[in-house]
C-alpha cells in the first residue's frame, strides 16, 4: 500500500509494495522477526518508509528478510521524527497534500483523517530589532473558520511567527497544531513580522608599520553590540593623509563591510577614525670608490646608494672617502665617513653614516725633460745634463740624476743635439710615478778663446 500510518508492526509482507509508510506504535513482540516496521519481509518492495526508533524501541525496520527489497526510508530519532524534511517522498503540499506535519510538534498525520480549519490572523504588522533569538511573542487577534474549534480539544499551543532569528519580513505562522483526527490548519495572515537590523558601533585599530611609501595602513576591527557568539567580522581600508613617518598619525577608515553568517543582521557606519605609527625604514647605504690616478692625497671620490629605498622615492647620499695613505695600490681600502642623505623623502629613512669600500690608485705619468749644460769647447763629445720632471706633485720626494750626454761631434755650435742615457730616478714617492725615458737634449758649445804670442828671431841683414 501507499501512504500508510501504522501504530503496530506489520507482521508479514510477501508481495506488492509498501510506499511512504510511517510506524510509530510501541512494539511488544520479541524474537528475530520483531522490528520497528515489518516483522518478516518475504517479497515485494518497501520504499521511503520510516519508523520511530524511540516509540517502537527498535533500530531495525525489518526483523527478518527472506525476499523483497527496501529502498530509502529508515529509523528516526525523537528530533528527526518531528520534521517533515526527514520524510523523503511524502506529499506535504499545504492544503492538498496527503500528509500534514506540524514541524517540531507532531509526527506526520494523514490529512484524510483531519478536518480543514482556516485560522485568520488580524494583528497589525509587528516590527522588532534583531535580538539573536527571534520574535517569541505570539499573535492573539485570531478568527476561526469553525467557531467551535478553540474549545474542541483538538487544538494545542499558541500562534506565533516562524521567524528563525534573522533580519527579514515574515508571514509564516506556527505554534497552533493538532493531532490525528483533529484539524488540518491553514493560516491566513493579514499582517507580518519585520525583523530589522541591530545597529552596532564598529571600531578600527591601525596597525603600526614601517615606512613603505604608501598611505595604506592595515587594520583590526572590533564592534560593540554584537549578540552572543554571532558570526560576523569586518574589513575596510585605512589611509593616512600622507605617506610620511609620524607618531599617532590620523587614519581615515572607509569602505567598512561585514562578513559572516550573521552579518546581514546588523547595521553600522561604513567609516571610522583611528591612528597608527609609521616608523622610519632602516636601510644600508653602500659605497663604491671611484678609481683614479695618484694625486698625492688620500681623498677618494665615492658613489653612494642603497637597495633598500622604496621605488620612486627622492633620496640621494653623499659622503667622504679616504684611503689609509696616499700611495698607489690596487683594491685599497677606503673608509667612508660623514654619510648624509638629502631629497624629499629622506626623513622617512634611517641609515648608516659610515661604510667601507675599495679603490684602485694607478701611477701618475712623469714627463722627464733633459737639458744639456752649455759649455766651452773642450775637445770632447761629452756634456753635462740636467733634468726637469714635469707633473711631479708639489712636496713629493722624487729626483732624477746621473746619466750621460753625448754629442755627435766635439765641435762648437748652438743647439747641438745630445743623446741622453743612463740617468736614474729616486726618492720616497718614486713608486707613485711612471716616467718616460728622455733620450734627447740640446746644448750650446761656445768657441774656446786662444791667446797668440810671438818671439822675434835675430838674423843678418839681407
Amino acid at each position: 500500500g501507499a501512504n500508510a500510518l501504522s501504530r503496530r508492526m506489520i507482521a508479514h509482507a510477501s508481495a506488492g509494495s509498501i510506499t511512504n509508510a510511517y510506524g510509530k506504535g510501541a512494539v511488544t513482540a520479541t524474537g528475530s522477526a520483531a522490528s520497528g516496521l515489518i516483522g518478516l519481509l518475504a517479497g515485494g518492495t518497501v520504499t521511503n518508509s520510516y519508523w520511530s526508533t524511540v516509540s517502537t524501541g527498535f533500530s531495525d525496520g525489518v526483523g527478518s528478510m527472506t525476499g523483497g527489497s527496501v529502498v530509502g526510508g529508515g529509523g528516526l530519532d525523537a528530533t528527526q521524527a518531528l520534521l517533515s524534511s526527514s520524510y523523503v517522498g511524502f506529499d506535504f503540499t499545504p492544503g492538498t497534500g496527503v500528509w500534514k506535519n506540524y514541524d517540531t510538534d507532531t509526527t506526520p498525520l494523514l490529512t484524510a483523517w483531519l478536518t480543514n480549519l482556516t485560522i485568520t490572523v488580524n494583528d497589525a504588522p509587528i516590527s522588532h530589532v534583531y535580538n539573536g533569538s527571534g520574535w517569541m511573542d505570539g499573535v492573539s487577534n485570531l478568527t476561526y473558520s469553525d467557531p467551535n474549534a478553540p474549545t474542541s480539544g483538538w487544538l494545542f499551543g499558541s500562534a506565533r511567527y516562524n521567524t528563525g532569528k534573522n533580519v527579514g519580513t515574515y508571514t509564516d505562522l506556527v505554534g497552533i497544531y493538532s493531532t490525528q483526527h483533529g484539524y488540518n490548519i491553514t493560516f491566513v495572515n493579514n499582517g507580518n513580522l519585520q525583523v530589522t537590523p541591530k545597529n552596532i558601533e564598529v571600531t578600527a585599530t591601525g596597525i603600526n608599520k614601517v615606512y613603505d611609501s604608501t598611505t595604506l595602513v592595515n587594520l583590526t576591527f572590533g564592534a560593540t553590540g554584537i549578540i552572543g557568539q554571532d558570526d560576523i567580522s569586518f574589513t575596510g581600508t585605512g589611509n593616512t593623509v600622507n605617506k610620511n613617518v609620524g607618531v599617532g598619525k590620523a587614519v581615515n577608515v572607509t569602505g567598512i563591510t561585514a562578513q559572516g553568517e550573521d552579518a546581514g543582521n546588523y547595521s553600522f557606519s561604513t567609516t571610522a577614525q583611528t591612528t597608527a605609527d609609521i616608523t622610519k625604514r632602516s636601510i644600508e647605504v653602500f659605497a663604491q670608490g671611484v678609481d683614479r690616478v695618484y694625486n698625492g692625497l688620500t681623498l677618494v671620490d665615492v658613489t653612494l646608494d642603497s637597495d633598500g629605498l622604496v621605488s620612486g622615492d627622492s633620496v640621494s647620499f653623499t659622503g667622504v672617502g679616504n684611503t689609509l695613505d696616499k700611495n698607489v695600490g690596487k683594491g685599497k681600502s677606503v673608509a667612508v665617513t660623514n654619510i648624509s642623505g638629502s631629497g624629499t623623502d629622506i626623513g622617512n629613512y634611517e641609515y648608516n653614516t659610515t661604510a667601507e669600500t675599495w679603490v684602485d690608485i694607478t701611477k701618475k705619468l712623469l714627463d722627464v725633460g733633459a737639458q744639456g749644460v752649455n759649455r766651452t769647447y773642450d775637445g770632447t763629445t761629452t756634456v753635462g745634463v740636467t733634468y726637469a720632471p714635469v707633473g711631479l706633485i708639489d712636496g713629493d720626494d722624487v729626483t732624477v740624476t746621473g746619466g750621460t750626454g753625448t754629442m755627435a761631434t766635439k765641435n762648437a755650435g748652438e743647439d747641438k743635439s745630445v743623446v741622453v742615457s743612463g740617468y736614474t730616478a729616486s726618492g720616497v714617492d718614486l713608486g707613485n710615478y711612471e716616467y718616460n725615458e728622455a733620450t734627447e737634449a740640446t746644448v750650446d758649445i761656445s768657441k774656446r778663446e786662444l791667446t797668440v804670442s810671438g818671439q822675434a828671431t835675430s838674423r843678418t841683414y839681407n
